[in-house]
């Protein structure tokens, strides 16, 4: 669930709104902003899924961004935090984190174009027979193992099950 105030989302349905998004991304701990005054084209978040599956998989999602320029200081693995703004409003809504998965360095059009994905990509590359499990086991304690396994943190509660990136 994405938090913003009501505020926020008076604005956003406002009939007359001017909408602005930008990406930071984190390189060896240093914070670099990629912002439409700047550099930035576009971004595109979309859903995917594993080519041939329809069951016992997760979909995750997929940031495709456009850059003018050519940008050097970012690398795969980096995370890119993507968020989405009113223009003179404060505030700012932060959408899920995504890690640069491959970067397309254009000199002769002089654009960077950057692909990532969110954490439940990592699953696409998962092989559940290289976890060690001690049965009996909870299904939590289950569910728990195997987000670890990628590096995602899980919780639970009586209404059900959610995976986060950061613990």
């Amino acid at each position: 669930m994405l938090d913003v105030s009501y505020d926020y989302l008076d604005l956003f349905k406002a009939k007359s709104r001017h909408i602005t998004g930008s990406i930071t991304y984190i390189n060896n701990g240093n914070q670099y902003v990629l912002a439409p005054n700047d550099n930035l084209k576009s971004f595109k978040i979309e859903k995917t899924s594993p080519n041939g599956k329809f069951f016992g998989f997760a979909v995750s999602q997929k940031i495709t961004i456009e850059v003018i320029g050519i940008i050097e200081n970012i690398q795969k693995g980096d995370k890119l935090i993507p968020s989405i703004g009113i223009k003179d409003f404060d505030e700012d809504l932060l959408l899920p984190y995504f890690y640069v998965d491959t970067i397309d360095r254009s000199k002769v059009n002089n654009t960077t174009t950057i692909t990532g994905y969110d954490i439940l990509h990592k699953t696409d590359f998962l092989n559940i027979s290289g976890i060690s499990f001690s049965y009996p086991m909870y299904i939590s304690a289950y569910g728990r193992a195997v987000c670890q396994s990628f590096g995602a943190y899980a919780s639970f509660d009586e209404t059900g099950f959610l995976v986060r990136q950061d613990p």
